[in-house]
This record gives C-alpha cells, sequence and structure tokens, in this order.
C-alpha cells in the first residue's frame, strides 16, 4: 500500500475515531468503546505498515499523540491550551536533535 495513503488513513482515523464511534452508536457506550478499541488497533496495524520517511508532519503528528496521552492521563484535560502548543514544539525539535545526533555518529565512523 502507498505509504501517503497509510498516512492519510492513520491521521483520518486518529481524529475521526470519537464521530466514527458517536456515528454508529450514539447510545449504546460499551458497543461504543468496542468499535473504538477496534479502530485504534487499525491504526497500530497501519503504524506498522508505515515506513518511516523522516519527515516534519510524522515527528509533529508523533508529538500530539504523545501529548493526548500524557494530558489525559495525568492532567484529565480533554482540550487543547498554550502548554500543548509549548510541548508539541518541544517534542518535535527534541526529536530532530536526536535524529542529527544519530547522523553525526554514524559520520564518525
Amino acid at each position: 500500500m502507498n505509504n501517503k495513503l497509510i498516512g492519510i488513513l492513520i491521521v483520518l482515523l486518529y481524529f475521526a475515531n470519537y464521530h466514527i464511534c458517536e456515528l454508529i452508536y450514539p447510545n449504546d457506550i460499551p458497543m461504543f468503546w468496542k468499535l473504538k478499541v477496534a479502530i485504534y488497533c487499525l491504526i497500530i496495524l497501519l503504524a506498522f505498515e508505515y515506513k518511516k520517511q523522516n519527515l516534519l508532519i510524522e515527528k509533529i503528528f508523533l508529538a500530539v499523540i504523545f501529548n493526548n496521552i500524557y494530558v489525559l492521563l495525568f492532567n484529565n484535560e480533554t482540550n487543547y491550551s498554550l502548554n500543548d502548543i509549548f510541548f508539541i514544539a518541544w517534542f518535535t525539535s527534541i526529536q530532530y536533535i536526536k535524529n542529527l545526533q544519530i547522523i553525526k555518529k554514524w559520520l564518525k565512523h
């Protein structure tokens, strides 16, 4: 499968999973969560098929995912704030720094 198509599917499923579940099971909470888990499993499966290309959009998407996990698990917040934007920028820059260090090590050998 084409890498761009896989990336688009991952992004669409990630950001639309709530709306998909709400459309199919608006009043059945257990089925809503089962469908949500199935969508996340599909996202994970697609992520394994996705070949890393080291693009900025990939790094930003990873930062958004880790920010969402952190905010939901530890702060129990559901909307974005300025701190979230700072975290996403910080995490994205760390990924670039890490990548540059790996390249420098590789060039030395």
